[in-house]
């Protein structure tokens, strides 16, 4: 099945999986690191894809420069409709430069969650874990965004002197 009808139209409904093959040997018995080219004819030899579509060709995950072990991670994308391809790569124990790898799906990570009521990484705003959420069941939008009762202020009736700060804790 060709993913492509006419001239270069890209069919993304075809079903388009990205997979990641930890443990790939960097380079060759004459230490020269395997290129692009090296790289797609080994992956060929893996179950299921000798004849399929590649969306994006076998790379390095990381630059070759950068890597500093003997084993990597490389990534790659195939036209897999029903997934069957994918099921056999993910059951079976494939190998490439004679060396068993990894197979895993790609997952996309979701870009950073920023809580818009305290400002925090990692949360939302209806989020447990954010101390400004409280669940109060008639809290209007201005209530919801005061500040919890056990927070120090300045004391508005002393005049700090210089160097010093006068504070207060107040509770509601």
């Amino acid at each position: 099945m060709e993913p492509f009808h006419g001239l270069g139209q890209l069919r993304p409904s075809l079903g388009w999986t990205r997979l990641l093959a930890h443990g790939v040997p960097i380079v060759d018995d004459d230490y020269m690191a395997f290129g692009p080219d090296a790289l797609l004819k080994e992956v060929r030899t893996m179950p299921g894809l000798k004849k399929v579509s590649f969306a994006m060709p076998p790379r390095w995950l990381r630059p070759v420069d950068h890597l500093n072990a003997s084993y990597s991670t490389i990534t790659f994308a195939i036209s897999d409709p029903d997934g069957s391809i994918t099921n056999t790569l993910l059951k079976n124990r494939p190998a490439l430069f004679g060396k068993e790898v990894k197979i895993q799906r790609w997952i996309d990570k979701p870009p950073l969650i920023q809580c818009t009521r305290c400002h925090a990484l990692g949360h939302n705003k209806t989020s447990r874990s954010c101390p400004w959420a409280e669940t109060r069941s008639n809290a209007t939008d201005a209530e919801e965004h005061t500040a919890p009762t056990n927070m120090t202020k300045y004391a508005p009736e002393s005049t700090p002197q210089r160097g010093s700060v006068t504070v207060t804790t107040t509770s509601a």
